[in-house]
């Protein structure tokens, strides 16, 4: 789209102000750009979260559990546990039992 404008100051064939109009012309293609890169953010923050979690997880099973061999349930844990955990769940009372 050309206009006529040489000024910022100046009105464009169709009525409108010169520097708005540049403005509208170019802001449907940073709203798609922005919701692309809060999309990038948003999975890099997913990724980093998970590889904490699973950190997390791994280390606390490690030294709850020093001494049991791997099964399904060592795996459920140490997904489970660290997530719930980061919401507040502390599992007291599988700690208070005995059973980790």
């Amino acid at each position: 789209m050309h206009s006529s404008c040489h000024y910022r100051h100046q009105i464009g064939k169709d009525g409108r102000n010169c520097e708005t109009s540049k403005i509208f012309q170019h802001s449907i293609v940073y709203t798609h750009m922005y919701s692309f890169l809060q999309m990038l953010d948003l999975i890099l923050f997913i990724m980093i979260l998970s590889m904490i979690i699973l950190a997390f997880g791994t280390l606390s099973v490690a030294i709850l559990e020093p001494r049991t061999p791997l099964d399904r349930h060592i795996v459920k844990n140490v997904i489970k546990r660290p997530y719930f955990q980061m919401y507040g769940e502390l599992h007291l009372e599988e700690f208070e039992s005995g059973k980790h």
